[in-house]
Order: C-alpha cells, then sequence, then structure tokens
C-alpha cells in the first residue's frame, strides 16, 4: 500500500458500479493535493489561499470553512462492534482475508522502517 501511495495514481470509483458521484472539480481537487511531488501539491506554493481559490471550494462560504461550521454531507452509523463493516463497500467486506506471514528477518525490518514513515502523517 505504501508503494501505491508513493507510486500509483490516484483512483477515483466508478460512477455507475459504486454509486458514487463526483464532480470533475472535487476529483481535481482530490488529485491536486494528493500530487506524488509535494512541491506540485495543492497549496504548496501560495498555502491556504491556494487552496480556498481552488474552483471545487468557490461555492463554500469562507467563513464556514473557517469556522468548520459545515454540515458533513454523510455521518456513517457507527456501532462499537469491532467486526462491523458496513460503512465499507461490499466488494471488499466480502472478499476472505488473506493472512500474511513474514518468515525473512530482514523483511520484518524493512516494514517496520515503511511503517515509522507515517509516524508523524
Amino acid at each position: 500500500m505504501f508503494e501505491n501511495i508513493k507510486k500509483k495514481p490516484v483512483f477515483f470509483p466508478d460512477p455507475v458500479k459504486h454509486n458514487i458521484k463526483m464532480s470533475e472539480q472535487s476529483m481535481d481537487f482530490i488529485k491536486l493535493l494528493l500530487a506524488k511531488n509535494p512541491e506540485e501539491r495543492l497549496g504548496a506554493k501560495e498555502g491556504l489561499y491556494e487552496i480556498l481559490s481552488h474552483p471545487w471550494l468557490a461555492s463554500f462560504r469562507k467563513e464556514d470553512l473557517e469556522n468548520k461550521s459545515l454540515a458533513a454531507p454523510f455521518k456513517p452509523n457507527l456501532t462499537n462492534n469491532i467486526e462491523d463493516v458496513t460503512n465499507f463497500d461490499k466488494e471488499f467486506s466480502k472478499e476472505e482475508v488473506a493472512v500474511s506471514v513474514i518468515t525473512n528477518p530482514k523483511d520484518l525490518l524493512k516494514i517496520k522502517k515503511r511503517a515509522s514513515d507515517f509516524e508523524n502523517f
């Protein structure tokens, strides 16, 4: 997954198959925020002003964004059941769980190193 984050292009769900509709502007906004090169990310040049100037945010009142007073368009129903997967796409929740075993200690060190990259993420 770490390599996918670093190298693969951003993937968006199929609007028909997954019943998720996203505007071109919202997808552009996400792509710019997730640019692989940090210097090319939205906000890297002009900070918050650059982010707030993106066309996708034009329909939002800047005061509501700053005050964090916008209502969420979707609020998941949460339970205390750690096995509750109702908020995940059925495509993934019906897959069998793959158990991975690390037999080489050097591989474990590589994984620990990669995990440390996310400590302050």
